[in-house]
């Protein structure tokens, strides 16, 4: 288990539609223990709620943890708390780093596909992937405009990243028709809803069950 440490919300703002994003600092300004693209911190909400969030900031950062939090229709509390309760300058039970969703550093070219709130662990992996001069591009998929979150600081990065708008669009991603010309060698990088994981899954297995991370 990691160590728990008391953290204080220096910042809060909406990114989207039911998307808000949170600054955790060390109150005594002391620098966070470092973490890598694709890792995420546990919460410890009242009354008693454990929640996981992924890191959003550049990896380098020592002064900051950024997370980005999604209102869930079907709360079970966590995402209704952060969402009604949580205020500036409050303090928060928070676990050391954890990375399950490690981003192979040497892979040819990165394909990340995110649906809704899963961008927030892709985006600190486009970060590292600039700051490297890797190949990578950003498939992005939403409800509507309105649900992309980070939508300013992905305009950055025009060239790479592709949204798509299931109200303007539509109907959803087509997963397969983007995987089916997906070049050899290429890591694909998934996070969002069950059904577009599914989907990547089956119409990216050519690519080999190494190249595929969810």
């Amino acid at each position: 288990m990691s160590l728990r440490r008391r953290l204080r919300v220096a910042r809060i703002a909406a990114e989207a539609r039911d998307v808000m994003s949170i600054e955790l600092v060390d109150p005594t300004g002391a620098p966070l223990p470092p973490f890598e693209p694709g890792a995420h911190v546990t919460l410890h909400l009242p009354p008693g709620i454990e929640r996981q969030y992924s890191l959003v900031n550049d990896w380098r950062e020592r002064h900051r943890y950024v997370l980005g939090g999604g209102r869930a229709a079907a709360s079970r509390g966590g995402s209704e708390w952060i969402h009604g309760s949580l205020r500036l300058g409050a303090e928060l039970a928070c676990n050391e780093p954890t990375n399950n969703f490690r981003l192979v550093p040497h892979a040819p070219r990165y394909l990340f596909i995110a649906g809704g709130i899963g961008i927030t662990p892709l985006l600190s992996m486009v970060r590292w992937c600039e700051a490297h001069g890797r190949d990578w591009k950003l498939l992005y998929a939403a409800r509507s405009r309105l649900r992309l979150a980070f939508y300013e600081e992905l305009r950055a990065f025009a060239g790479r990243v592709r949204l798509h708008c299931d109200d303007e669009q539509g109907g959803p991603l087509d997963v397969r028709g983007i995987l089916q010309d997906v070049e050899p060698g290429t890591h694909v990088y998934c996070c969002g809803p069950a059904p577009l994981m599914e989907q990547v899954q089956a119409h990216g297995a050519h690519l080999g069950a190494h190249a595929l991370h969810f």
